[in-house]
């Protein structure tokens, strides 16, 4: 009888608690088919016994959960060639959690964003969608999501005119995202809200009953007790986790040659109106100024006048002696025709004679 030797092979495990976990942000392309990602096993090592070769039975596994962000279709199917995106054109985005069986976990965003680079250090510019943990920021009133299941949240918004530096630029989706157990209740650092334009409140889209845990939204929410239990239900609860999904491509809309043309022409008349009105302005202006001046100028004299007859109630006499002096000087005038008069008269009486 031959003799065989056996081992026992341990298991090889990613992380801690036998997660499979990243602290590097995973990279989707939107037209990548996304899934549950395969089950871990264990490696056996091959012993050589006498008789030949032996392999070891796995070894059992740990439970494994990862998230994933895809871009959708209209039908909410996963997009395969998302294509390019204009302005204005609408973007939907799933953001589910795959969990191994015997683990519920429920899925929320606790950020979300857009940016011109897979990196945040090497983007220019960010556009929040969510922020907070778990605020639906978008300015879109279009920019809507709804929780498709326990593991799936879908958001939908409308691309915004982002700061291209380029006709078309390539743009990136980045989120932190988390899965808890349905026993945790809602809280400020765990919730789904959305603003709700009719109403001009926040709402909560899990539990409408409890809407005050979006309140909060409009300044800064606290994670809140809960958010530190004390056990976990199951490995990398509460736990964030950032996922990337692009390139999308985002391109300026051209406007045809006719709206073009319009464009330019209303161009046109916005600056011809423009400069119309800016004479019309100056125009305005300059006789502002010139009856300003007119005023002022017969208020100087008027003023002057009023002047001189304050002065002149001020001093009676100086009236009075130049009454007399004019009466005198009439006086003086009627005395003179007189004595003239008298001497031609005489001067005429011995002609007569």
């Amino acid at each position: 009888m031959q003799h065989i030797t056996t081992y026992n092979i341990p298991t090889q495990t990613t992380s801690a608690k036998g997660m499979m976990w990243s602290d590097s942000p995973t990279t989707t392309s939107p037209g990548a088919t996304t899934g549950p990602p395969t089950r871990p096993t264990s490696r056996a090592t091959n012993v050589e016994a006498q008789v030949g070769l032996l392999q070891a039975p796995p070894g059992p596994t740990e439970p494994w959960m990862n998230f994933s962000l895809s871009i959708l279709n209209e039908d909410l199917s996963i997009a395969t060639d998302p294509g390019v995106f204009g302005e204005g054109s609408t973007v939907r985005v799933e953001v589910r959690v795959w969990a191994d069986q015997g683990l519920f976990p429920q899925l929320f965003i606790d950020e979300c964003y857009v940016r011109n680079a897979p990196r945040q250090s090497h983007s220019t510019w960010i556009y929040i969608i969510v922020d907070n943990h778990g605020c639906l920021y978008a300015r879109d009133s279009d920019a809507t999501w709804f929780r498709k299941e326990d593991s799936a949240i879908v958001f939908t918004l409308r691309v915004p005119p982002f700061l291209l530096a380029s006709e078309s630029e390539e743009v990136y989706i980045h989120c932190l995202v988390t899965a808890w157990s349905k026993k945790i209740p809602t809280s400020t650092g765990k919730k789904t809200c959305s603003f709700d334009l009719v109403s001009s409140r926040w709402k909560n889209v899990d539990e409408p009953s409890k809407a005050s845990v979006c309140d909060c939204c409009d300044s800064h929410c606290p994670l809140g007790s809960n958010h530190f239990p004390e056990t976990h239900a199951f490995p990398g609860e509460g736990s964030l986790r950032s996922e990337v999904v692009g390139p999308l491509i985002v391109r300026k809309e051209e406007a045809p040659w006719f709206e073009g043309q319009c464009h330019t022409m209303k161009k046109l008349l916005l600056v011809s109106v423009a400069f119309v009105g800016s004479c019309i302005l100056a125009a305005l202006f300059v006789g502002a100024l010139l009856a300003l001046a007119v005023v002022m100028f017969r208020y100087t004299r008027t003023s002057k006048g009023h002047q001189l007859l304050k002065n002149r109630h001020e001093q009676p006499y100086h009236a009075e002696l130049q009454v007399m002096a004019e009466a005198r000087a009439t006086a003086q005038e009627i005395e003179k025709e007189s004595t003239l008069d008298y001497c031609k008269l005489k001067s005429d009486r011995p002609d007569k004679e």
